[in-house]
């Protein structure tokens, strides 16, 4: 039930203390009830509704809230509801006593302690401690008997949640913009913008063709946030230990979208920035405790070689055959070692 997302508070402030207020209401005025057949100790409280209630079979339409101390790891009112099966091939027994004495309306709270967590080997982020718990609240909106209702109202949510990105997106591309172009105008840096929207700072032109499909770029790199000096990932500081030049196949780029955008205006040898608008990056859910939601970046590149892709893939199997005969021969080693037997003086 845990979604172990670092908060991002900026501009929701009374939101969630709202919701929190909400959750920790329900959490007091009621004790909480032990479940059954489940490990670590999870806990519940049902705080009752009057709506339809639930039969083994149904679909039950839910919105959660996940809150941690003073923090919201995510809010109903920001993520579509989602739908529970009331089948035992479906959930797991605890969960399942639970649900099918739901009503639409009602409200079941769960909380696990940070400890309890920790054994089950939960993978929580650092700014969970032992002693606090973790509150998932769910909401039952709706209890659908069919599955042809269950499915229509899940794809009625995805539908939704994408009219809400996109709205989000757009307002969130129109502030990145404006933050990136005040930038580059008090610092009085000339960038052009690329296809997708990636500001390029040409600071070398390079010679040759730019970096196109077909070809992999071999690129060094590093990485900031705008307006910070210090560097969240670099290939040229030994600091961060990996100090080969990074490739990009740019017929399929596993890379952000800024790095696929900004490299078609590169040459072989060209340096640069990219001044990266959040959408372009890591979006709203960020990178680790590094890279925030919502932020935007800033990245010197310089162009180390550009191969064609067919070539470069032949040198990596090329590379790869060297490794598997090199850890072959010291097996071979280590087992003619293991095998010697000492001899007699």
């Amino acid at each position: 039930m845990l979604n172990a997302v670092k908060p991002n508070k900026a501009g929701k402030q009374l939101v969630y203390a709202a919701v929190i207020c909400a959750v920790a209401l329900v959490a007091c005025n009621k004790p909480y009830k032990k479940m059954k057949d489940m490990p670590g100790g999870m806990e519940y409280k049902i705080i009752g509704g009057d709506g339809k209630k639930a039969a083994y079979g149904n679909y039950l339409e839910i919105a959660v809230t996940q809150t941690y101390g003073d923090s919201v790891l995510s809010d109903a009112g920001e993520t579509p509801t989602s739908v529970a099966w009331l089948d035992s091939t479906q959930l797991q027994k605890g969960y399942l006593e639970v649900f099918k004495t739901l009503h639409i309306g009602d409200s079941v709270v769960f909380r696990q302690a940070v400890d309890s967590l920790m054994k089950l080997g939960a993978n929580l982020p650092p700014f969970m401690k032992k002693g606090k718990y973790v509150y998932s609240k769910l909401k039952v909106k709706n209890i659908f008997t069919t599955r042809e209702q269950a499915d229509s109202c899940t794809a009625a949510q995805m539908t939704l949640q994408k009219t809400k990105d996109s709205v989000f997106a757009q307002a969130q591309i129109l502030k990145d913009n404006k933050v990136i172009e005040e930038y580059l105008a008090k610092n009085k840096i000339t960038a052009v913008k690329a296809k997708q929207g990636t500001y390029v700072q040409i600071l070398s032109e390079g010679a040759g063709a730019t970096a196109d499909t077909g070809l992999v770029a071999l690129v060094n790199y590093t990485g900031r946030l705008l307006n910070d000096t210090k560097a969240f990932d670099s290939n040229t500081d030994t600091a961060f230990q990996h100090p080969e030049p990074y490739p990009v196949v740019m017929s399929q780029p596993e890379v952000i979208a800024a790095w696929a955008d900004g490299l078609k205006l590169l040459k072989k040898g060209s340096k640069a920035k990219f001044f990266v608008p959040s959408s372009l990056g890591y979006g709203k859910r960020g990178n680790g405790e590094k890279i925030p939601a919502n932020a935007n970046l800033m990245f010197d590149i310089e162009v180390v070689d550009l191969v064609p892709q067919q070539q470069f893939m032949a040198q990596m199997q090329q590379k790869q055959m060297q490794m598997q005969a090199m850890q072959k021969a010291m097996q071979d080693a280590q087992q003619s070692q293991g095998g010697a037997q000492p001899q007699n003086k």
